[in-house]
């Protein structure tokens, strides 16, 4: 291509190079077209966005159109109900797709569907266009736009340097604040982790997969070796001993060896100590779901559970309940939803920590589970509108259930062989805060979570206000 090279911060360049990524959208996508801009920097590609000084301090170029022309080697354009009548994307992309028309230029313009825009809404210069969607899912568009790049040949800097550049210019975007901010975690400490660990023989053959193995977890935590043998801290309470006719055969000073009995140390410590929470989860009533793949919470349907905050304020939560789904032009779907936990053990320099993942069992109302495809999308529309305080709330009501009034675990015979477990979770305190006033987009629903659940649905309010000296009771 000949023509008028463009002028990037005041110097000439060669209008053959074209090793950039161009990203036309509407003022109401920035939050989404700013996420994408650095996610492709980060990737080594070469990214204009405007409002935005990528590519190690190259400005947005003076000439647009020649940029565009000259220096662009595709044109992401991102569609959605605000940016498709705008003026400006709209010549974006009328440019693009004439030079689209060009020998060698086919593809240029790269279409993005970012909040599902049914292909009726667009105009007819793109309404045959193959179009990458971000709708259900920012993750998994991203992942077929790198691969059609790739697939393209889109020229790529070095990785590292892009992701420099783009931590960079995320630490400076107007998304953050210069002001410290405390992170509430999933994560809570073991106060006291026992020194010795013991190996017991075990009678009845506790096999992988068992009633008789899921019964014992049921009472004692432990790891198991082979079907004879087991882990533990401390030995089962009478009636389970009696049932295992147990018997102590070894004991283990864990820290201070390389393996124990073929496991590593820190693997057999972390899988007792998670079997020690999980026996505390059956004794307080949780039960396993296969489909949630965690311990469902107890209670009745749609009771409040009411929750102390870090701030010693107090808030109820509904746990469980249920909700109407519906796709356009079909009939609305009653499903229940249960909230469910799964336990993961961490290993770091202050010692252990439970990890507590949130988990959904979703049923029919006849308690039927869904098939996979529907719990999915069931799930994306249970929690759409969850942001940080809200999952915190649920993380605090399930690991309060767990640890009950006193807000601590302990599992053992005495000093020496108890594990205790705390419920205050661990917060972690950050040099700079989220303004959650500029975080106000998200990815929109997609076709078929589209005009769910109104917003003030009753059956949408998990969170009720709780006085400190209330009852949590059953929601009306």
């Amino acid at each position: 291509m000949t023509g008028c090279s463009p002028a990037i911060n005041g110097k000439q360049v060669k209008a053959d190079v074209r090793d950039h990524l161009f990203i036309s959208y509407a003022w109401e996508d920035q939050v989404f077209a700013k996420w994408l801009a650095l996610r492709l920097t980060a990737e080594g590609y070469k990214v204009w966005i405007d409002q935005m000084k990528l590519l190690g301090g190259e400005s947005w170029p003076s000439d647009i159109d020649e940029a565009i022309k000259g220096r662009t080697f595709r044109m992401l354009g991102l569609l959605s109900r605000h940016s498709i009548n705008k003026d400006n994307p709209k010549k974006e992309r009328t440019l693009a797709l004439g030079i689209a028309k060009q020998p060698g230029r086919k593809g240029f313009l790269i279409p993005i569907n970012v909040d599902g825009l049914p292909p009726t809404d667009l105009d007819w210069l793109t309404s045959d266009l193959t179009f990458i969607p971000f709708s259900q899912s920012w993750a998994q568009g991203l992942q077929q736009l790198l691969k059609l790049l790739d697939r393209e040949g889109c020229p790529r800097g070095d990785v590292d340097e892009g992701r420099s550049i783009a931590a960079r210019i995320a630490a400076s975007s107007e998304l953050i604040r210069e002001e410290p901010e405390s992170l509430v975690s999933n994560m809570c400490r073991f106060t006291s982790v026992p020194a010795m660990m013991h190996a017991y023989r075990v009678q009845p053959k506790l096999e992988y997969g068992s009633n008789a193995l899921r019964d014992a977890r049921r009472d004692w935590g432990f790891h198991p070796l082979s079907p004879h043998r087991v882990l533990a801290f401390h030995p089962p309470p009478a009636d389970l001993g009696t049932w295992l006719r147990v018997e102590r055969a070894q004991s283990y000073r864990w820290a201070e060896l390389d393996e124990i009995e073929g496991v590593l140390p820190h693997t057999a410590v972390s899988r007792t100590l998670r079997g020690v929470i999980e026996a505390e989860l059956a004794r307080r009533g949780f039960t396993w779901s296969g489909a949630a793949e965690g311990y469902v919470v107890p209670g009745a349907h749609g009771k409040m559970v009411r929750v102390t905050l870090p701030s010693g304020k107090t808030t109820n939560v509904k746990l469980s309940g249920e909700r109407t789904f519906f796709r356009v032009g079909q009939p609305k779907q009653l499903y229940h939803y249960r909230t469910a936990v799964k336990v993961f053990i961490e290993h770091a320099d202050d010692g252990y920590r439970a990890v507590f993942r949130l988990q959904y069992d979703l049923t029919e109302p006849s308690g039927e589970s869904l098939p996979p495809t529907q719990r999915n999308s069931r799930r994306k529309h249970l929690t759409r509108g969850w942001r940080n305080y809200e999952w915190m709330v649920r993380h605090l009501a399930v690991i309060q259930l767990i640890t009950g009034e006193s807000g601590t675990l302990s599992s053992g015979t005495g000093p020496q062989d108890t594990v205790a477990f705390n419920c205050e979770p661990i917060v972690f305190t950050a040099g700079v805060s989220i303004d959650e006033e500029n975080v106000k987009a998200a990815p929109e629903l997609s076709d078929e979570e589209a005009d769910a659940t109104p917003a003030d649905d009753d059956d949408d309010h998990d969170f009720e206000d709780a006085d400190d000296g209330g009852e949590a009771d059953d929601e009306s």
